[in-house]
């Protein structure tokens, strides 16, 4: 039922609010994988909570200095226009420390019933740290509007994001 108010208060009202709008968005996605988590049965750690997040967050503001920089003010959402790109950097690069902060204490803390040998998820770290910082440079360079379709064609990003995804599956499935 939260999920539902939240996405209906969104719709009514919080899209237009500054700030609010991309951290009610951003908690839209931890509260689907909260959801996935319970209908399977696992527990959700609050660090991998606390890292979907401001990874989420990060990616959100990406979007909106984007959408910032490269329309005619006149075809952009109202909210837009509200926002300061020189503050929205900035958070997005908080949100950038976050989730890379987030996510190593995850690797280090969460899930300890699950996940008894970490060095593989202690490892995941650095293609991690490589790919949000690579995300972030080319944000704050060229704006990514379409995260999707820079993940599709950042073939840097490609073999990054590759290299961590083999090291979190090890992780969590060889070392358990």
């Amino acid at each position: 039922m939260s999920y539902l108010g939240i996405t209906v208060l969104y719709s009514i009202k919080l899209k237009y609010v500054p700030i609010i709008e991309i951290l009610v968005v951003s908690l839209g996605f931890v509260l689907r994988v909260w959801f996935g988590a319970s209908v399977i049965s696992v527990p959700m750690s609050t660090w991998l909570g606390t890292s979907i997040f401001f990874g989420a967050s990060m990616i959100i503001i990406a979007k909106r200095l984007a959408e910032s920089r490269l329309h005619d003010k006149r075809f952009v959402r109202h909210v837009i226009l509200k926002y300061n790109r020189k503050v929205l950097s900035s958070v997005e690069i908080f949100a950038a420390i976050s989730v890379i902060l987030t996510y190593s204490l995850w690797t280090a803390f969460g899930q300890q019933d699950f996940i008894t040998q970490r060095i593989l998820l202690n490892i995941s770290c650095l293609p991690f740290v490589a790919t949000v910082a690579r995300f972030v440079y080319i944000a704050q360079k060229d704006g990514i509007e379409e995260p999707e379709e820079f993940l599709l064609s950042d073939h840097i990003t490609q073999v990054m994001g590759a290299i961590f995804i083999t090291l979190l599956t090890a992780g969590i499935f060889v070392n358990s």
